[in-house]
């Protein structure tokens, strides 16, 4: 187990060295552990000319290596990280070559402040991806009320369809989710 005075003593060495400090987090939830942090403020402190690789979040190393930082954080739901990145100009609209931008991941795994936080940006709320899809239908298809009102409230249209023939009123019914149906039906959403 490493003790602070442990820790304190590599971070010396590694500066002396002109090495790479390396950071790992294993808990999606976690904070820092306070011999982590102090080790950090003895970095800051000492103000070394390091490099910090931070390692993925264990969550986004499932991903695909073609997506972008903000499609990255946009999946796992850091809604934090999205909105710094879309405030320092990052692309909203890049799209992988598999036909997903951050909002439609965002949408598909659930994570409404991500999709608001999104919006709030200015992504395009009816950008086609993969078989001319889009973030209401996947809203949709999972049943994610929350994420179907903040879509359609941006200006969603309910009633495009995608080269699958189906609408995201398609989807909520194919899939049984029947407050999305009356949700859809009441934004003027059509079979």
């Amino acid at each position: 187990m490493a003790t602070q005075e442990r820790l304190f003593k590599e971070v010396d060495l590694v500066v002396a060295g002109g090495g790479v400090v390396q950071y790992g987090r294993d808990h999606p939830e976690g904070s820092a552990p306070p011999i982590v942090t102090k080790t950090f403020d003895r970095i800051v402190d000492k103000m070394p000319p390091l490099r910090l690789i931070f390692d993925p979040h264990p969550a986004v190393g499932a991903r695909p290596p073609d997506l972008t930082t903000l499609m990255l954080v946009a999946s796992v739901g850091n809604t934090e990280v999205a909105r710094d990145l879309a405030e320092r100009g990052a692309d909203l609209e890049s799209f992988s070559l598999t036909g997903w931008n951050a909002l439609m991941l965002a949408a598909n795994l659930g994570h409404v402040e991500t999709v608001r936080e999104l919006i709030r940006h200015g992504a395009n709320v009816n950008a086609r991806g993969e078989q001319e899809s889009t973030a209401l239908m996947f809203a949709a298809q999972k049943g994610d009320d929350a994420i179907v009102q903040a879509l359609l409230s941006a200006g969603a249209d309910p009633n495009a369809r995608g080269s699958h023939g189906l609408t995201a009123l398609g989807f909520a019914r194919r899939h049984s989710h029947e407050r999305t149906v009356r949700l859809l039906q009441s934004s003027g959403g059509l079979g």
